[in-house]
């Protein structure tokens, strides 16, 4: 649970200091920004203007890829762990290839019991709304081009070198 804080210009958006306890994500943003200006999405958008009405049993979609880098060794080893998941009210379903993990954050806030064994009613029906989207992203994606080469100066290629970002060449190159 990160808090968001919005401070809108000249007034907008509502009573100051208002708060909003609806679950919201990061795709909101663009929405709500939008809106506020007087403007229209240019392409359909998953997210909602947070001056819209809340909806309690709405559906936040994420994705979580980690990287962990351990010297062992000698050598760098890297460990990835690809999650994805999908929270509706109190309801929250994480997936990472044949692990499932379900909680009700009323009842476990902090996510310590993993739920998975007695729920397979309630994972059914998230998992088939994680799907969905996943198709529908998939099928979105398609529309689009992969990506291609950038030109970088070499200052902004050896800060994302140093952050992890790109290779790094080697030593004397």
């Amino acid at each position: 649970q990160v808090p968001l804080l919005v401070k809108y210009p000249g007034g907008q958006g509502g009573v100051p200091g208002r708060r909003d306890g609806r679950l919201v994500s990061l795709v909101d943003i663009a929405p709500t920004v939008l809106e506020i200006a007087g403007a229209a999405p240019a392409d359909p958008v998953h997210g909602r203007s947070l001056l819209s009405s809340p909806d309690a049993d709405r559906a936040i979609f994420f994705e979580l890829l980690t990287s962990w880098y351990v010297r062992h060794a000698g050598k760098t080893v890297v460990d990835v762990e690809d999650w994805s998941g999908v929270r509706v009210a109190d309801r929250k379903l994480l997936l990472r290839g044949d692990e499932i993990r379900y909680f009700d954050l009323t009842n476990d806030p902090t996510e310590q019991s993993n739920l998975a064994a007695s729920r397979s009613e309630e994972i059914e029906v998230l998992s088939a709304l994680l799907a969905d989207r996943q198709q529908q992203s998939s099928e979105h994606a398609t529309q689009f081009e992969s990506g291609g080469s950038a030109d970088l100066e070499t200052e902004a290629a050896e800060q994302l070198c140093a952050l992890g970002y790109l290779p790094c060449p080697p030593s004397g190159a």
